[in-house]
C-alpha cells in the first residue's frame, strides 16, 4: 500500500511540474519550475551540471544535459519530501559524514572540497541537497524492501 502510494506520488509530481505563479518574477529570478513549493532556477541547474562534472560524471552543457539535470533535481525534491513524510530524512551529521567520505574519494577533506566547489562557482548547499536526496532515496528503498 505504502509503496504504491509512493510510486503514485512520484509519478504525479514528475508529470505535474507547476510553473512559477508569476511569469515576470519567475523570469527575473530564472525559475524554471516549482516542485512542492520548491523553486528550481537556471542557476540551480548550472550548479548541478558543474557539480556532476566535479564528481566525475561526463556531462556537457548541452540542452539534453540541462534536461537531465532538471529532471534529477525534480526527482531529488520529491525524494527529500517523501523521506520527510516517512521520517526517513538524514540528519545534518549524516550528510556531513557522507560529504567527508566523498571528499576522501576525491583525495581531499571537507574544507578542500568546499574550496574546490567555490572555485567552480558551486555553493555547498548544492552538494548538500544532492547528498541529502541520495541518502533519503536509499532509506526509502530500504524501508520499502526490508
Amino acid at each position: 500500500m505504502r509503496s504504491c502510494r509512493l510510486a503514485i506520488v512520484i509519478a504525479l509530481a514528475s508529470i505535474l511540474l507547476v510553473p512559477a505563479p508569476k511569469p515576470a518574477l519567475a523570469q527575473s529570478q530564472g525559475v524554471i519550475v516549482t516542485v512542492n513549493d520548491f523553486p528550481i532556477t537556471r542557476f540551480d541547474i548550472e550548479q548541478r551540471i558543474r557539480l556532476l562534472q566535479i564528481l566525475g560524471n561526463n556531462v556537457s552543457s548541452s540542452q539534453d544535459t540541462r534536461r537531465k539535470a532538471l529532471r534529477a533535481m525534480v526527482d531529488e525534491v520529491i525524494q527529500i519530501d517523501e523521506a520527510k513524510r516517512f521520517k526517513a530524512n538524514p540528519t545534518e551529521r549524516e550528510v556531513d559524514q557522507q560529504i567527508d567520505r566523498m571528499a576522501k574519494d576525491l583525495k581531499t577533506d571537507y574544507k578542500g572540497l568546499e574550496g574546490k566547489l567555490n572555485k567552480q562557482g558551486i555553493a555547498m548547499t548544492a552538494l548538500r541537497q544532492y547528498v541529502t536526496a541520495q541518502i533519503s532515496f536509499n532509506r526509502i528503498l530500504v524501508g520499502k524492501y526490508k
